[in-house]
């Protein structure tokens, strides 16, 4: 794998797509949105009949992420599935290096493992996996991300792969490989707020409030669970309310789950808010020296950006607290 772009395995089911078949009740139901339909020639006398939701953004991610790895698709369903819906969403099969089905991979290679879905010359330091569960990563947790499941209900307002985008981006450039992040006990975060300038001059916000955003929404996703990662895997180590830079640290084992709450945050404080990654990383080293250039270019940015009105006085404030807390111990 030296030198090669990276292995991403994206799981079908329930994380790329949802389908049903065309007699289920689901499928029956009128708020029932599917993008396409297939049929599934499993014998000579029985064909099913599927109605296929692609996740939104979904035709994009793949356009985005081909670029910077090998995509490999794995589904629990049968070969033949795996296929006749990839045929549609990648027919040039530009965008996906290997489709593999329950049926078509060893027995006992359907997990994170070196012989990897069957495949030879896999760098495990070189290999993410995405899901909606993260059994089949359980040994390697530092390999994979978990998503929310994508359900039938779920067609407009989901924004997963979307917001996926540049964590991969990322993670596809970590200096050697994935080393960093599949060694590392620990997860930073760098992100931006995106807050509307009007708005951003009447409400400034503090380190609590966006703690307390992003607590809330681990929460809501996922429940007493949740509420169990903010206590013991969840700090904002770091927020910076000129720039609005934050870096949220968390454990290797939930910075998916928290990373994933993370996006379906809309507001802060009743501020239309979202956020933006910029930096994903695996030690406190690599992350400070990285959040240093990510705050002196944002405040030479903000520095030269006409109509920001930044003060003398807001210039240093910022310089000043980057420097006393950038520590991020």
């Amino acid at each position: 794998m030296e030198g090669k772009k990276p292995l991403l395995v994206l799981d079908m089911d329930g994380t790329l797509i949802t389908s049903c078949n065309i007699k289920s009740p689901v499928c029956k139901d009128p708020k029932f949105k599917h993008d396409f339909a297939l049929k599934i020639p499993h014998s000579p006398r029985y064909t099913e009949e599927l109605l296929v939701t692609k996740r939104p953004g979904l035709d994009k991610f793949l356009r985005d992420l081909s670029s910077h790895f090998h995509i490999i698709v794995f589904s629990h369903s049968p070969l033949i599935v795996v296929n006749k819906v990839f045929d549609v969403i990648d027919p040039s099969k530009e965008l996906v290096s290997h489709r593999i089905g329950y049926d078509s991979c060893p027995k006992n290679i359907k997990n994170l493992e070196p012989g990897i879905l069957g495949l030879a010359e896999v760098d495990l330091k070189r290999t993410i996996w995405i899901d909606d569960s993260p059994l089949p990563f359980s040994g390697y947790p530092g390999n994979g991300i978990v998503v929310p499941h994508f359900g039938a209900g779920d067609h407009r307002r989901d924004r997963v792969l979307i917001d996926l985008v540049p964590v991969l981006v990322a993670m596809s450039t970590v200096e050697d490989g994935f080393r960093e992040m599949v060694a590392g006990k620990l997860r930073y975060l760098v992100l931006e707020l995106l807050i509307d300038a009007a708005r951003k001059k009447q409400h400034r916000f503090a380190q609590k409030h966006v703690f307390g955003a992003i607590k809330k929404s681990v929460q809501d996703n996922f429940g007493l669970y949740g509420a169990a990662i903010c206590a013991n895997y969840l700090q904002v180590k770091y927020f910076n309310p000129v720039t609005n830079i934050v870096v949220v640290r968390c454990s290797r084992q939930e910075y998916t789950k928290i990373w994933s709450s993370i996006t379906f945050i809309r507001a802060i404080e009743n501020i239309p808010t979202l956020f933006n990654l910029l930096i994903l990383s695996g030690s406190t080293r690599a992350c400070r020296k990285k959040l240093e250039q990510v705050e002196a270019d944002r405040l030479e940015l903000l520095e030269k950006t006409p109509g920001l009105n930044l003060s003398p006085e807001e210039i240093k404030e910022a310089q000043a607290y980057t420097k006393r807390n950038v520590s991020l111990e």
